[in-house]
């Protein structure tokens, strides 16, 4: 009996967490109570699962991690491996609402990768959406959109309105950032209908700060507040502290663009202490840039009235964006860090400072730069397409396997029929013989591919740990130095690299883009290292689709990486790196070209010096393997330029899919 009461409890609690959050954390302790009393460990991990939740829609996310945590140890100690992973992502979820993305993305990826190996295709769905958000804050549009259109195709095969309710709400944002305001309207109204029928108060109040966002980048003042003023008393109706701040900092931004700066005053710096109070740095920082803003643009008269002398208006205003610009860099968000300098110099022009102001200006072009340009642009259009048409494939695919099988069956019947009257014993002992030769062959064959195939893993297995040696001592180099400030993101980005090389090392062949992303992480590595001594350009012909096309992995490194390190690094002056791949004669054409010292500059790693590069043995012995393997013409060729050196690679092209 005490058993179905804490089961009761704990789905209480849960259901409390969309409609009386404060209800729902009363009713979770109670449940820990007497989950506690029972020695019911898996109820009481429940529960502490859904005072996290109830403290979430309340806006207190600290708390809320802090819940997690104790659910997290408990399922731990149970050894319950997909209580370790839900929990997990609800942690991720937490660090991602106190603006923490790093620490975000780690428990989501654990999460995913746990679910994945459970097939657990909703909870995937989950992981991905969330994988997508995190990216977007970010400000990488194409990889969160990818993982948007993921999970939708899973929710969609499911039906799974819950899910697809957050998503659409997602890619409603999503679009909003790219200034794509009639299909973020779109999305967020399909995500509106959704949360209504749930009956999902959070995720309607949620729906219509985000349309009101909309209507207010479209410069339609009326409407973003009324869309704002609906959310806010949502928000208010269930004590959803985010909701609540989120809305009050909308309210005021609106304000701004309409002058009335007294009410925009009123409402930001009500929102502003919430923001400081729940953690979410990533908002804080915004909030300041808007008050920043009424301080440099308000009438002397305003200021008086709240309080603040009119004369000290700039250097307030300096002393609240240079906050922001702290938050958004602590919190490496790209798009609060362009803003905040954006607004910068606006105030360095307001000062006469036409300096400061033009550096400011650059900076802002620079991180505007970052987040979406025109590469992105194309990326994300290619990613729509493809999805599209995915979805039509599959329902076309299915119907012409269905009718292709029924036709197959009915002429085979026919066939045997026909065959067995008309040939009987000759195309027995026919088809006997032919089988015995083919067998034959393709035994072969298929022995000969095998040993190929396990010399070009024997390669890439000594090729990883090379790489990998190489990659710690540029690591040792560089924190030698002690420059502590770059230690943290170089160490960052070496893990991102080392997931992307030994994910890739796994695998024979790898899509052309994501070598080349993990040859263009390891490029920013040495820049970092190098303090910039060298620039790089990656030309892809616009003919080769990088997605679509095959390459092995790892194999344009060592020559970038001689390029790098025995080349530009002892050279005088900007070192310069291109890696071209093209498409030529039905094969793929890859060069790295640099203007180093060459091979008489005393420090070259090729063939014809008594210094040979293990790296440069191994991709020898891997381009030979595919000579052997492939029956195709790969070839490598090196080039004395007058400076620097050139190394042309030639791949077969049916590595494509």
């Amino acid at each position: 009996m005490d058993s179905t009461r804490l089961s009761l409890l704990n789905d209480l609690a849960w259901i409390y967490r969309t409609s009386d959050p404060a209800k729902g954390l009363r009713t979770a302790d109670e449940a820990i109570h007497l989950g506690r009393q029972l020695g019911q460990l898996s109820g009481m991990a429940s529960a502490f699962n859904a005072k996290g939740w109830n403290y979430n829609s309340l806006g207190e996310d600290s708390l809320a991690l802090s819940a997690f945590s104790q659910a997290l140890a408990i399922r731990r100690q149970l050894k319950d491996t997909m209580g370790i992973a839900k929990i997990g992502y609800n942690m991720g979820i937490m660090y991602f609402n106190l603006a923490d993305y790093r620490q975000a993305s780690i428990y989501q990826q654990d999460a995913l990768a746990l679910f994945e190996d459970k097939k657990d295709s909703i909870r995937m769905s989950s992981a991905y959406n969330a994988l997508g958000l995190t990216y977007q804050y970010l400000a990488d549009y194409p990889q969160a959109l990818e993982y948007y259109l993921k999970t939708l195709a899973i929710c969609e095969n499911k039906n799974d309105s819950a899910g697809m309710a957050p998503t659409f709400s997602n890619l409603g944002i999503l679009y909003k950032n790219m200034s794509k305001f009639d299909r973020a309207l779109e999305y967020q109204r399909k995500a509106l209908a959704l949360y209504e029928k749930l009956g999902d108060k959070q995720g309607m109040a949620n729906c219509l700060g985000n349309i009101g966002v909309v209507y207010d980048n479209q410069e339609d003042p009326v409407q973003s507040m009324t869309y704002y003023e609906k959310a806010l008393d949502i928000c208010r109706s269930i004590g959803y502290q985010w909701g609540i701040a989120s809305n009050l900092s909308n309210i005021g931004s609106a304000c701004i663009s309409q002058h009335d700066y007294s009410r925009a005053l009123e409402n930001l710096q009500q929102a502003l202490p919430i923001w400081q109070r729940i953690g979410d740095r990533n908002n804080e920082g915004e909030t300041r840039g808007e008050i920043a803003r009424i301080y440099m643009d308000a009438p002397a008269t305003i200021l008086a009235s709240h309080g603040i002398i009119p004369q000290n208006r700039y250097a307030l205003a300096k002393a609240m964006l240079q906050k922001s610009l702290s938050l958004a860099h602590d919190i490496r968000s790209p798009a609060r860090q362009q803003m905040a300098w954006q607004y910068l110099a606006e105030l360095h022009e307001k000062e006469k400072d036409f300096a400061g102001a033009l550096t400011a200006y650059k900076q802002a072009a620079l991180f505007r730069d970052s987040i979406l340009n025109t590469e992105k642009e194309k990326e994300i259009t290619r990613k729509e397409l493809q999805y599209e048409f995915q979805r039509k494939q599959a329902v076309t695919q299915a119907f012409n396997d269905k009718r292709q099988a029924l036709a197959a069956a009915e002429i085979g019947r026919q066939r045997i029929i026909r065959n067995a009257i008309i040939g009987g014993a000759c195309l027995i002992i026919l088809a006997g013989t032919i089988t015995f030769t083919f067998y034959r062959k393709n035994r072969e064959a298929q022995y000969r591919r095998h040993e190929a195939e396990m010399e070009m893993t024997a390669l890439r297995a000594q090729m990883n740990p090379h790489f990998i040696f190489n990659s710690l001592n540029s690591i040792n180099d560089f924190i030698s130095k002690h420059d502590l400030e770059n230690a943290d993101l170089y160490l960052t980005r070496f893990a991102s690299l080392m997931r992307m090389v030994l994910e890739n090392s796994g695998h024979k062949e790898v899509s052309l883009s994501d070598d080349l992303r993990a040859l263009e992480t390891y490029m920013q590595l040495e820049c970092m290292r190098l303090k910039q001594a060298f620039t790089y350009h990656i030309l892809v012909d616009d003919s080769i689709d990088r997605e679509m096309t095959m390459v092995p992995p790892l194999l344009l490194q060592p020559f970038v990486e001689n390029s790098i390190w025995h080349g530009i690094a002892g050279k005088e002056g900007k070192g310069k790196i291109i890696v071209s791949i093209q498409k030529e004669q039905g094969m793929i054409y890859c060069t790295v070209e640099d203007n180093g010292t060459g091979r008489h500059g005393g420090d070259s790693i090729f063939p014809n010096t008594k210094k040979r590069s293990l790296g440069m043995k191994i991709t020898a012995s891997r381009i030979a393997m595919l000579n052997k393997f492939e029956h195709g013409p790969a070839g490598l060729e090196i080039t004395d330029l007058q400076e620097g050196m050139k190394v042309a690679i030639r791949l077969p092209f049916e590595l494509r899919y």
